[in-house]
């Protein structure tokens, strides 16, 4: 399962000397392999595929591939305020503050990382016209984040100063994603039959005996049909 969420917001407030306004953007990928899956049981249940967090207890080759994530943000802030350069509370200024943050991880259900809890599962409802889906993944290691800070002080000759912060800060949010009832596509046209003839009879003469295969693949299975021979 490989996922990605892009995000972007906005907002603004203020008073009669006051004005703020707030932008964020976030994006979050996340790549965590299925190794189980269960059939449908008509007409109750349909297939469903699922993370199992314990080494051995699905598809060893699903296992060894990589759980990753990376998680990215940036949110900026304007302020502007009118309040005079005489007082207690005087403030005639413009401020911008941008706020960064990333944090990234990579595990296997074969070898987990410390700290890391994988997250999937994929249902198809029992009619097979639509599927659920709810995924992430948490890590234990914490986010970098760097704060840049501009002000303009208006009331100094419009005096300016930069200030940068670095810190640690928890990752935010559950990081995880829950999606419901999404119809699929319909469905497509069957592949077309692809006929083979197999000699029977010595070489140089024509073939006594044809049959025809029908291939239809899916992910995660692969299935062959084969007809009986013809003739």
């Amino acid at each position: 399962m490989n996922l990605t969420v892009t995000m972007k917001a906005a907002k603004e407030n203020g008073t009669a000397n006051s004005r703020e306004r707030s932008t964020l953007t976030l994006r979050y990928s996340v790549s965590v392999p299925m190794n189980y899956g269960t059939p449908a049981v008509p007409p109750n249940v349909g297939p469903q595929w699922s993370t199992l967090n314990l080494p051995g207890s699905g598809n060893a080759a699903t296992e060894a591939r990589p759980i990753t994530m990376a998680l990215e943000w940036e949110e900026q802030t304007d302020s502007h305020f009118v309040a005079g350069c005489q007082g207690i509370e005087a403030d005639t200024s413009d401020t911008t503050k941008v706020v960064k943050g990333n944090a990234a991880g990579t595990s296997s259900i074969a070898k987990p990382a410390p700290g890391s809890y994988p997250l999937a599962l994929m249902q198809i409802n029992p009619a097979l016209t639509a599927y659920s889906f709810v995924g992430g993944v948490i890590f234990g290691h914490q986010a970098d984040v760097v704060t840049t800070t501009k002000r303009v002080d208006h009331c100094k000759g419009d005096l300016v100063t930069n200030e940068t912060k670095t810190a640690k800060a928890p990752i935010p949010g559950q990081n995880a994603v829950d999606i419901k009832n999404v119809p699929l596509p319909p469905t497509p046209a069957p592949f077309s039959p692809r006929t083979r003839s197999r000699r029977t009879s010595p070489r140089g003469a024509p073939p006594t005996s044809r049959w025809t295969a029908t291939v239809a693949r899916c992910e995660p299975c692969r299935t062959r049909r084969v007809r009986q021979p013809r003739g």
